[in-house]
């Protein structure tokens, strides 16, 4: 594979930015073919593919010789990133980081999508990801993705305004699902405009990912302002009101606005560098997003920076 990327390296050229590898996981087999398992525990409603483990299809050990191909192929050229899709534990995840970090460079943790949303369940999962880093390893959050529920749906619109906080203030690269900075949230699909292959096969089990994959909704306009066709999925209901246009005028809103290039950032608080570690709530500027006991202050430290200091997280 790494061959084929470097006999086709105006594709590398092209993309300015790099990869990121669907199903990196899965990119290997059993060298014998065997067969995977029979999965004991399968039972109805459950979807097609839990019949059987996954033991020789999936996470095999030579997995780790193609990604550190692919990523050499990767580093011959300037400021690209190699990111791995990896529906995998904790401890088997960080294994793609590779050997001297020569793997992905970011494999994507998509844990936050699964753990239960309360302070102690998350400050736990923070923890031990931040202990099975391999050193040196740059960390990284996926708080959405096109193939689970919004985090609107998952956790409450109120909810969703303090995951995005905490995406942005834990250490590593975040990755914030499109329409997601909006509040967008799961839309229902019709049987009749179903896309997707996998609700369209097995049908009624709740396994469908259209609704999480409708228009981006930039404005009030007809489509959400997405097109003036017909688009291949309905968009929101609420597409008047949540949308581009009106939060970007909107100071509540989640949505930043445009940062004036000319009006210097006020120095009042920074995330101190290092490890994360829990203090005690801090409220600033009159925020008091959660109450006591689950304020995810309690994940942060925070402290006025000394003059000129520079700032990273």
């Amino acid at each position: 594979m790494g061959e084929t990327l470097r006999l086709h390296g105006h594709v590398i050229e092209a993309l300015k930015d790099g990869f990121r590898i669907d199903g990196l996981w899965h990119l290997i087999k059993d060298a014998s073919f065997r067969d995977n398992p029979v999965n004991a525990g399968y039972g109805p409603g459950q979807p097609d593919i839990n019949r059987v483990l996954q033991v020789h299809s999936a996470d095999q050990p030579e997995i780790a010789d193609l990604v550190a191909e692919l990523r050499a192929v990767v580093d011959a050229y300037a400021d690209r990133v190699l990111i791995g899709e990896i529906y995998l534990p904790l401890q088997r995840l960080v294994a793609y980081y590779g050997k001297d970090l020569e793997g992905v460079h970011l494999p994507f943790n998509f844990q936050l999508l699964f753990t239960a949303w309360n302070a102690p369940a998350l400050a736990s999962l923070i923890e031990e990801y931040e202990r099975a880093l391999p050193v040196g390893a740059w960390p990284n959050w996926v708080l959405g993705n096109h193939d689970q529920k919004r985090v609107a749906t998952r956790v409450g619109d109120a909810q969703a305004r303090i995951a995005a906080m905490l995406l942005l203030t834990l250490r590593g690269t975040p990755t914030l699902y499109y329409g997601d900075e909006l509040g967008m949230t799961n839309v229902p699909i019709p049987p009749d405009a179903v896309q997707d292959s996998w609700e369209k096969n097995e049908p009624g089990l709740g396994l469908g990912r259209d609704p999480q994959r409708t228009p981006m909704q930039w404005s009030k306009s007809v489509h959400a302002g997405f097109t003036d066709q017909t688009p291949w999925l309905p968009v929101g209901a609420n597409y008047r009101q949540c949308n581009v246009d009106e939060e970007k005028g909107d100071p509540g809103s989640r949505l930043p606005p445009p940062e004036d290039p000319r009006r210097p950032r006020p120095p009042l608080f920074v995330l101190v560098p290092g490890p994360p570690s829990r203090v005690a709530p801090v409220i600033h500027a009159g925020l008091n997003p959660m109450s006591a006991g689950n304020s995810l202050s309690e994940r942060l430290r925070l402290q006025t920076p000394p003059s000129g200091a520079a700032c990273c997280a």
